[in-house]
């Protein structure tokens, strides 16, 4: 199989799991709306934003490290080194922001949850150390192309999380249960994922050698992402501050709905890193450049969601106001 006829394949591979991403939020949008209204909706909106910005701050830009310095890495003792450095290291600063979320729970809970947030916040700091660990397990599947196995883990998870929220939330745990079945999920499938790279690379207590230079590597993508988050999803913050949870979540059902197609430009962008990084440390720079043709896909793609994008924005805000009439 020709290097250009696995990218396909595996950019193939990870749109299935885009597109469970997708249906995950399609699913559970009128779960919860309809169980728990829009305030309950909204309550689970800012979780997954304050998840978001957690994610942020203990990844460290240590996942993209693990793919640009190990995706051509043959020695199994340097993978050892490589891949445990990154998840201890990963996991103890995820321990330090689910902390950091128990300690402030009151005051954010004030600021943009309207005061109802307390214990939502504090099981969504559980979610964290559990999302960490799934979410490194996850890099490592694909930086070594093991995409069927990333894929399957990634749709086992999301829809793990529909199921467990729908029946948590049906028996009346509310937004509570949904946050709990976003913890189950990622604890069982990021334990499976640990499970399978275990058999396969053995265990190593890491001496945290190349922690510097993934440091160095990681932490400059950090303030990019910090601003993506600010663009696509600070509004939610905002519009908690300023109009209240109901409204967050009035504004978040329409905007999922209108921006669901925003996944179709992530199966390219997701295996191009380990594959672009692999081919150039093996000096196959010409392999380098024959994804170049599917990246032209890139752009139109991106508008088309960005399109998507403003199109949610502008229901959202008419949703909204005309909601505040109403009530």
């Amino acid at each position: 199989m020709s290097s250009y006829e696995r990218f396909t394949k595996d950019v193939g591979l990870v749109g299935l799991t885009s597109i469970a991403l997708a249906l995950r939020g399609l699913v559970i949008l009128p779960i919860i709306s309809k169980l728990l209204g829009a305030s309950g909706y909204g309550l689970w909106a800012q979780v997954v934003v304050t998840l978001g910005i957690a994610e942020l701050l203990y990844h460290l830009g240590l996942t993209n490290a693990l793919t640009r310095f190990l995706a051509a890495e043959k020695d199994k003792g340097e993978i050892q080194e490589g891949f445990y450095s990154i998840l201890c290291a990963v996991l103890a600063c995820s321990f330090a922001v689910a902390l950091m979320l128990v300690l402030l729970a009151q005051p954010l809970s004030n600021a943009v949850f309207d005061g109802q947030g307390v214990t939502t916040i504090r099981l969504a700091a559980l979610v964290v150390p559990f999302a960490a660990l799934f979410g490194v397990c996850s890099r490592y599947f694909l930086t070594f192309r093991q995409v069927r196995t990333y894929s399957i883990l990634n749709v086992l998870r999301y829809f793990g999380e529909i199921g467990l929220v729908a029946g948590l939330v049906a028996f009346g745990f509310g937004v509570n249960g949904a946050v709990l079945s976003l913890a189950i999920a990622a604890f069982v499938t990021g334990t499976i994922a640990l499970i399978i790279i275990v058999s396969q690379i053995g265990v190593k207590l890491p001496n945290f050698k190349y922690l510097k230079p993934y440091l160095k590597f990681g932490l400059p993508v950090v303030p990019m992402l910090l601003f993506v988050w600010i663009t696509n999803l600070s509004d939610r913050y905002v519009i908690g501050y300023s109009l209240g949870i109901a409204s967050v979540g009035i504004y978040s059902a329409s905007y999922g709905l209108c921006s669901a197609l925003g996944w179709l430009h992530q199966p390219v962008v997701r295996v191009l890193q380990p594959a672009v990084s692999k081919s150039f440390d093996e000096g196959k720079i010409a392999e380098v450049q024959t994804p170049g043709a599917l990246l032209e896909i890139c752009p139109p793609v991106g508008y088309s969601s960005r399109c998507g994008a403003f199109a949610a924005e502008q229901r959202a805000t008419v949703d909204i106001h005309h909601c505040g009439n109403s009530l």
